[in-house]
């Protein structure tokens, strides 16, 4: 019996993309960054631009040499140009964005057929009151036959000790109760918890009257057991070529615990390749190289990582299974570094970006500005986006006239968490916490 990445119906976790983003991009060391100190005769007064230290988090392209055929193609359908800005609220000036991506564990899945689970699979158990579901595998959207489970076809023993079923098994529900739930489960699926009565330990499920050839996923949910397994990217998004580096772990509250047994793939969105992670288990990390042969739109999905991780501590087994979403994104565009701000009844913040493709895209910026005491205060969230058909463009952030006589700050101001998006293939390219430092 065997983990696979497909058809798995698991608890809701957190998403990783925004209503405009569906990936983010790799960590830049710095763009180019001559420091602006443009005047003007008259007219509006030029600001000096100062791009920042980069800072732990940030990402993207190193450089642009990639062949845009292998790039998605935009689907973007707007084209004309816009800006929004409205009062930034509820950060501070030292709070910057962190992009890392870390999932906790306390489950495992188990392939079986209707044949084996007519014979039992054994299922190891670290606490009581684990939550048991069975489900048939769909392929292509149809399940194989109407295999209906039902309690009375459920027979439950640990460490060879045989439980009343029918007495064992609370809040017995099915597919359909789940599905207005908000749980993508086939109707065909059985769940129920295990009575406290149930101890750790091997717990041998068998259900009868099962086509021998279904297959079907047992889901094993222990919300009480004090073993968490655990695995963590410092960023969300990272550019093809990059190496990834997840650290895994498992514990139980007092410390680690050794695993003896990890098995580790990364899927592509489609979960129709995989690639192999290189085990560390000294470490505890798990690397490669993010691919660079297989690009697909933000809007198909994420990779993802899949990990099943085993061991035995005090006589019992700890099984733990974990899923993490990465977004790999192909190097399509960059902050050239060169940046003109100025200041007139408004402030406007011009940025240019290298592209190697055509597309529509976003800037996203977080401008803060000096308040009469020399703190720096927040002032607007600002957004912009424009269609760039050649090879280097630029984009504008503004704060209206109005905005900035209201909040009362001036110059010095710093835009922080500036993003570079792709709208039309669903891509955040890259990402300055610290980005610039605007000034008189």
């Amino acid at each position: 019996m065997k983990n696979t990445i497909f058809a798995r119906a698991a608890l809701p976790i957190a998403c990783l993309s925004a209503t405009l983003i569906a990936g983010t991009s790799l960590a830049q060391t710095n763009p180019a960054r001559p420091d602006l100190e443009i005047r003007a005769a008259d007219g509006p007064a030029v600001l000096s631009s100062t791009w920042l230290e980069a800072r732990t988090g940030d990402f993207g392209p190193q450089s642009l040499g990639i062949d845009p055929a292998v790039v998605p193609d935009s689907r973007h359908a707007e084209t004309a140009p816009v800006k929004f800005a409205w009062a930034l609220e509820g950060v501070t000036a030292e709070s910057l964005g962190r992009s890392s991506a870390r999932v906790e564990s306390r489950q495992y899945w188990v392939d079986a057929t209707g044949a084996e689970l007519a014979g039992g699979v054994s299922l190891p158990l670290t606490s009581r009151g684990a939550v048991i579901r069975v489900s048939p595998l769909e392929a292509g959207g149809d399940v194989a036959g109407d295999i209906g489970i039902d309690p009375a076809s459920v027979q439950l023993s640990v460490n060879g000790k045989r439980f009343d079923s029918t007495r064992s098994m609370m809040q017995v529900t099915d597919g359909a109760s789940l599905q207005r739930l908000g749980m993508s489960v086939p109707p065909q699926t059985i769940a129920f918890k295990l009575d406290k009565i149930i101890p750790p330990g091997k717990l041998d499920l068998a259900v009868a009257r099962l086509p021998a050839d279904q297959k079907l996923v047992v889901h094993v949910f222990e919300p009480d057991s004090d073993w968490v397994a655990e695995l963590a990217l410092p960023r969300d998004t990272f550019v093809a070529g990059e190496t990834l580096e997840f650290g895994f772990g498992l514990g139980d509250g007092q410390g680690k615990a050794r695993v003896d047994s990890v098995q580790a793939v990364l899927a592509d969105p489609y979960a129709d390749k995989t690639w192999a992670l290189e085990i560390d288990k000294t470490s505890g990390t798990l690397t490669r190289r993010a691919p660079a042969d297989r690009f697909v739109s933000g809007q198909d999905g994420l990779f993802e990582a899949y990990v099943y991780l085993e061991t035995v501590q005090d006589g019992l087994t700890i099984r733990r299974d974990l899923k993490l979403p990465v977004s790999i994104v192909p190097p399509l565009a960059r902050f050239t570094g060169q940046t003109v701000a100025t200041l007139d009844d408004g402030l406007t913040i011009e940025v240019g970006v290298q592209t190697a493709v055509s597309g529509r895209f976003q800037l996203n910026g977080q401008i803060f500005g000096t308040a009469a005491d020399g703190s720096l205060k927040p002032l607007a969230m600002a957004q912009s986006a424009a269609v760039i058909d050649g090879r280097a463009g630029s984009i504008e952030l503004q704060v209206t006239g109005d905005m900035l006589m209201a909040s009362g700050l001036r110059a010095p101001f710093e835009v922080r968490n500036l993003e570079l998006l792709d709208q039309g293939r669903m891509f955040v390219l890259q990402r300055r916490q610290s980005g610039l430092l605007l000034d008189d």
